[in-house]
């Protein structure tokens, strides 16, 4: 608020002041002339006719005009009048009875009144004119120009006397509409600090995005702020003075007084929380309310100061976190079985190749062979699917044009879908490029179109594929290229509200006992995430389900990444010499004969201190090292680092089941020349050897 408004907030408070103070005098006035009215009677009774009287009873009967009649006559003119009115009581008086009549100070209270009603100049004026009109009174006096009809005593009438009421004037009434002055102009500070206060407050209040109000003891609205008036869409003068039970319906004004009484009743703050609909617009808030009890300096109560907070968006970064920390907490857990059953699966997976190499050529033998090694191969792939949702399993981060991918993964699934099934595409053909994974975000598609497709049943329906770019939304503002939006949508039985929140936990599943692992979509959630995407579904039960993906746009493709061994041919490493390093038997038994199979020279070791024991022995004798990397006793990456402290270049080959991407580049630090995913068949080993030679060429 500018320093103009302040100063005229304040005169305007000045002026309620000298207004209120004028009425109070026109209304003793009133009081007053009456009796000044009788006096005046009685002396004309007793002394006979005297033109002041007529002066008096004038001025008596407009006082008792302007008192009647004070609110519709302006302040001027009541100030006016009643400096006046002193003013010609004080001549006619002063000059008709001398000093006897208290003239001198009606001459006092005319020059405090025009100062006060018109400012501390005028008053000096008025006082001035007192001053001088006594002294001339004074002198006419005592020079024999001017004489009473009745007898003054001689020391009532002195010069003394005379010159007193004069020095009165000039110093005594000054110096009253002085202090006068400058208690108008500290009251005026005083009220434009206080406006300007309350200016401040009140803009603070006003810009909050909380609703602030205030009640008084009955729940009758005191004040408000811009948000609270948004609530019950009225105006702050529309809702002060009223009750909840105006705007909102009985039950929940009724849940606002218990609440209210709750608080007044304790004494202290009290939290809850209410999930309200705003009459402006109709948007729906969660709201935590803060409702504290006023009370003043003799502990009555005063009413309910209320501060309520829009806590929806809250909420929902609250549920996300749950979710993320369940799924963070499972997967650490589910992590450490797959790392068991990956030791499992890699003997299966060696010995399996092993006996089958020795099967005789019996067609139905191998068939039923072969249906082993076929569940072996799912089980893998399961167990890839958990440490995917896990976010430990390596992924081929590239950034490619991911419209391409989803086009493919189309392409491939139509053929299977039935003909009541309407697949409507809309692929931005421009949108960018996204670093990702090409096998999971087919995985993602196929997973996300299935479920669309069981959704919708034999009834078919239509489903919907689409792919934009999109203005980037609260937690991807950073997302300089951009944001792609990846949505699925279905005409479906939709999901149930009651189950929404748990699509994403692993092994939730609403299908019938066999045929659904649950892995499906917390393996999306799992693989968005490293994409650092985000994920968000809405579902009607009837409707359908959207399923929405939003990933940042890399900004420039990655060079081709050709994966170790892909277009490698096998070749026999005759007289080639391994140390496999597990503290599984069944591994070391099962990968030494598969090795030997395959024309290599291999020993095993139980733990990385064995295995160190024999290399210092023989350095040189090694071609290349394989080693598991959890093992007790010595780990392979602390065999890593002590084979490296030989000097010894040796190839090092590290394998587990669950390897923690954030931690490859440390572990190719220390001297690890590849690393391969358990579980592992020969020709994976023969090709990541390859890969290693074609490398130090």
């Amino acid at each position: 608020m500018s320093d103009s408004i302040r100063t005229s907030e304040s005169t305007s408070a000045m002026q309620t002041i000298r207004n209120q103070m004028v009425n109070r005098m026109l209304v003793y006035l009133a009081y007053i002339v009456p009796v000044a009215l009788a006096i005046s009677l009685l002396r004309i009774i007793q002394h006979g006719w005297n033109p002041l009287f007529i002066v008096h009873i004038s001025l008596g009967m407009a006082a008792i005009l302007f008192a009647v009649f004070r609110e519709k006559i302006s302040f001027i003119l009541r100030g006016i009048f009643l400096s006046g009115f002193f003013l010609l009581l004080a001549v006619f008086g002063l000059a008709s009875f001398g000093l006897l009549s208290g003239s001198n100070y009606m001459l006092l209270f005319f020059a405090v009144m025009t100062g006060l009603n018109f400012g501390i100049r005028a008053g000096m004026f008025a006082a001035m004119f007192s001053a001088l009109y006594t002294l001339g009174v004074g002198i006419a006096v005592h020079s024999g120009w001017m004489d009473f009809n009745f007898d003054i005593a001689e020391y009532a009438n002195s010069w003394t006397v005379w010159s007193v009421m004069v020095i009165m004037h000039l110093i005594v009434t000054p110096l009253v509409i002085a202090v006068l002055g400058n208690f108008q102009t500290h009251f005026q500070e005083s009220v434009q600090r206080l406006r300007k206060s309350d200016t401040q407050m009140r803009t603070l209040i006003e810009t909050l995005p909380d609703m602030v109000w205030l009640k008084d003891p009955q729940g009758v609205y005191l004040s408000c702020n811009k948000k609270f008036e948004d609530f019950f869409g009225a105006t702050e003068s529309e809702i002060v003075g009223k009750t909840d039970y105006d705007f909102v319906e009985k039950e929940l004004a009724d849940a606002f007084r218990k609440n209210d009484r709750i608080a007044q009743e304790s004494g202290t703050q009290s939290v809850n929380e209410e999930e309200v609909v705003f009459a402006s617009d109709g948007h729906k808030e969660l709201l935590e309310t803060i409702k504290t009890p006023i009370f003043n300096d003799a502990g009555e109560a005063l009413g309910v100061l209320a501060v309520a907070r829009d806590i929806t968006r809250r909420r929902v970064i609250e549920s996300r976190l749950r979710q993320s920390q369940k799924l963070e907490a499972v997967g650490t857990m589910v992590g450490g079985i797959a790392h068991d059953f990956n030791n499992i699966l890699q003997s299966t997976f060696l010995y399996g190749e092993v006996v089958e190499s020795m099967l005789p050529h019996d067609p139905l033998l191998r068939q039923n062979f072969q249906h082993l090694l076929d569940d072996a191969i799912r089980a893998r792939n399961l167990v890839d699917q958990i440490l995917t949702f896990s976010r430990k399993s390596e992924l081929q981060m590239q950034a490619q044009p991911i419209h391409a991918i989803i086009l493919d993964s189309l392409k491939f699934m139509r053929a299977s879908y039935p003909a009541n099934i309407e697949i409507h595409q809309t692929i931005d053909l421009n949108c960018g490029n996204v670093r990702c994974d090409k096998t999971q975000v087919q995985q993602i598609i196929l997973n996300l179109c299935n479920n669309a497709k069981q959704a919708m049943g034999s009834k078919g329906g239509k489903l919907t594929v689409s792919l934009q770019k999109v203005e980037p939304t609260e937690g991807h503002d950073s997302a300089t290229g951009g944001v792609l939006e990846l949505s699925v949508r279905d005409t479906g039985s939709g999901i149930d509200p009651e189950i929404l929140d748990k699509i994403f936990d692993p092994f939730f599943t609403t299908k019938p006992v066999g045929e659904g692992s649950g892995l499906g979509l917390s393996v999306i959630h799992g693989v968005v995430q490293t994409m650092e995407g985000e994920i968000l579904v809405k579902s009607d039960v009837g409707v359908g389900t959207s399923i929405e993906i939003l990933l940042p746009v890399a900004e420039a493709l990655d060079e081709d990444i050709i994966l170790p061994g892909s277009d490698l041919p096998h070749k026999m490493f005759a007289n080639t010499s391994l140390l496999i390093v597990d503290d599984e038997d069944a591994i070391r038994i099962s990968s030494k004969n598969a090795l030997l199979n395959r024309g290599f020279h291999a020993e095993t070791a139980s733990d990385g201190d064995v295995a160190l024991l024999k290399f210092q022995r023989d350095p040189e004798q090694y071609d290349f090292i394989v080693t598991d990397l959890r093992m007790p006793a010595m780990s392979g990456i602390e065999l890593t680092i002590q084979i490296r402290k030989t000097g010894s270049l040796v190839p090092i080959v590290l394998t587990t089941g669950n390897l923690d991407i954030d931690l490859k580049k440390e572990y190719e630090m220390v001297g690890v020349s590849a690393f391969l995913h358990k579980p592992w068949s020969a020709d994976e080993l023969i090709d990541c050897l390859e890969s290693i030679r074609t490398r130090a060429i």
